[in-house]
């Protein structure tokens, strides 16, 4: 698949996407567990950065630890999410 996007000089560049898919296995996380963002990519197998798009796009929820105020994800989102996509 070729993506076309601007350049510096505004020229226009075609280049390769290289997507990373989903693990192709339901992801092995306790249902009630809580998984940091970075444990939840792991475990769907894809990049930080497609979790927080599908994180602001609604498809998966995630709580904040009051004491720190980094997201986790419950191991029934990640496989619900899995599931959908």
């Amino acid at each position: 698949m070729h993506r076309f996007h601007l350049h510096h000089g505004h020229r226009l560049v075609t280049s390769n996407l290289r997507r990373k898919m989903l693990t192709p296995t339901i992801p092995q996380c306790a249902d009630d567990g809580r998984y940091s963002a970075t444990e939840t990519a792991a475990l769907l197998g894809i990049h930080r950065n497609t979790l927080e798009r599908y994180r602001k796009a609604n498809l998966i929820k995630a709580g904040f630890r009051r004491t720190t105020a980094r997201k986790f994800y419950l191991g029934s989102e990640i496989k619900r999410l899995w599931r959908m996509l």
